[in-house]
């Protein structure tokens, strides 16, 4: 039995059908010729093979008698690797539009909260005869950086599958918690959330008169709130993916000749790809816009799969036409949100809770599950979510089929209905558009503004033409 933290908690209060709250990825893979006819059965065996060693995997939730306290993750022990497993083949021609327009119809439904919250789908019949294996996990299991240490667990540096230790003998006998355990387990946390509270008062206090001594010294330069954008507006179920792919060396380059960082890069590019978008669809939005940056709390070391994530607001001055000047006003930004985090110290916290806080926060979701609230004013703190997980650097097999790149698949909602999220693999950084199909109606062509928008700020910085390769290797820039 382990305990939610608040903030894992918290994707399971804010989840609605309109706003699910799981995330996930297309990885693309290339199976040999050998494999193809088997690979769906090998994947879900070394899946089963290694579920002891993912908690995610093999865990379910149990809630806390009558919501006075976050659930509990047990062990499912009626788990069954068939249940989460599933194998679709692309009719012809299979294109990556295909794909897309398919895992966004997968990706929309909620998890089943009676099983453990992930499901898998192997997706053959591509046109380059690589393989897809789309994913998806509850946000309430894991933060970008836990996902990136369960893929390490899950996949192996060479084509042939290591040998794992199976789980113990009492792995899988984990006996279900006893009204008393749990009643005895809510009691212990609440009494350690009052008492965390009363220690934290005094940073708290104190972090709060350096935000707002910041902020007073700040307020003209940096803006507190942005004009909503046609996405910041109630949304539906109905969900919409596309990615592409980025050479991470060439955006490097950017970063190095610019003195900003990569970061600041793939706003810069968000900044152009949405005036694109805007101007193509007769769009207008007054100022700069602000995107929220999730930054990772967690230590060196630190591999616990759970969310230790916080929000940081960063201007992405889209109002601004000049490339470099933008993309250098946005480091400025950064910095300065950066430090506004760092003023907060130990204010920032991933776990917190009360008495009977479950509860009340699932019935206000309930209250405003059709987004009214989202509907009311012209200006929102953020207008979008871009995230940047740092991935992996050395080649990664999965079940013996080497992975080429992964698009990453996240969370919209109420107010927010577009996502953009980058992930780093070797010399690749991939980008997915996670966007509500009532507020984003053509993300594919939106992506096409994010290659366009790539392509320019490499032309402007470094004075070379991008050479479209497609997905099987990254973007590079021409030879000099």
């Amino acid at each position: 039995m382990r305990k939610l933290s608040g903030m894992d908690a918290s994707f399971l209060y804010s989840e609605t059908p309109n706003t699910p709250q799981h995330v996930g990825s297309i990885q693309y893979v290339e199976v040999p010729l050998h494999k193809r006819a088997t690979y769906f059965e090998e994947l879900k065996a070394l899946y089963a093979e290694r579920a002891h060693l993912v908690p995610y995997l093999t865990q379910k939730l149990k809630p806390m008698p009558w919501g006075i306290d976050h659930p509990v993750w047990i062990r499912d022990r009626e788990f069954d690797i068939d249940a989460h497993f599933n194998h679709v083949t692309l009719e012809a021609p299979g294109s990556v539009r295909q794909l897309e327009e398919l895992t966004a119809e997968l990706y929309e439904p909620m998890l089943d909260r009676d099983k453990p919250l992930w499901q898998v789908w192997v997706i053959d019949g591509l046109a380059d005869q690589m393989v897809a294996v789309f994913s998806k996990i509850h946000h309430a299991c894991i933060d970008g950086m836990a996902s990136i240490a369960a893929v390490e667990t899950l996949s192996d540096s060479q084509p042939s599958p290591r040998a794992v230790l199976p789980a113990a003998a009492e792995f899988w006998n984990e006996p279900e918690p006893l009204l008393d355990e749990l009643m005895r387990e809510s009691f212990v946390n609440l009494t350690k959330y009052s008492v965390d509270a009363w220690s934290r008062w005094p940073a708290q206090v104190a972090a709060g008169i350096r935000a707002t001594r910041e902020s007073v010294r700040s307020a003209a330069e940096r803006p507190a709130s942005a004009k909503k954008a046609p996405w910041n507006a109630p949304i539906d179920g109905r969900r919409a993916l596309a990615g592409t792919t980025f050479s991470l060396s060439t955006l490097k380059l950017i970063s190095k000749e610019t003195r900003t960082k990569i970061n600041d890069v793939v706003l810069a590019i968000t900044a152009d790809a949405l005036e694109r978008y805007f101007a193509r669809e007769d769009v207008s939005v007054e100022g700069p816009m602000i995107a929220g940056c999730p930054v990772s709390l967690r230590q060196p070391g630190d591999d616990t799969m759970n969310n230790q994530v916080t929000m940081m607001p960063v201007s992405i001055e889209n109002h601004i036409g000049d490339p470099v000047r933008r993309l250098r006003s946005i480091n400025s930004h950064s910095k300065a949100a950066k430090g506004d985090l760092e003023n907060l110290g130990e204010a920032v916290v991933t776990d917190f809770g009360g008495p009977f806080v479950p509860a009340q926060l699932e019935n206000l979701a309930r209250a405003t599950a059709n987004g009214g609230l989202a509907a009311l004013g012209d200006e929102v703190p953020m207008n979008l979510v871009v995230s940047n997980v740092p991935g992996l650097t050395t080649p990664i097999y999965l079940a013996g089929a080497r992975v080429i790149g992964s698009i990453p698949c996240s969370i919209v909602t109420h107010g927010s209905g577009l996502n953009v999220t980058v992930t780093s693999y070797l010399d690749r950084m991939d980008l997915g558009l996670t966007a509500a199909r009532s507020v984003v109606d053509d993300v594919q062509s939106l992506r096409d503004d994010f290659d366009a928008a790539y392509a320019a700020l490499v032309e402007v910085v470094l004075g070379q033409p991008v050479v479209a390769e497609g997905f099987e290797a990254e973007p590079a820039v021409a030879a000099a």
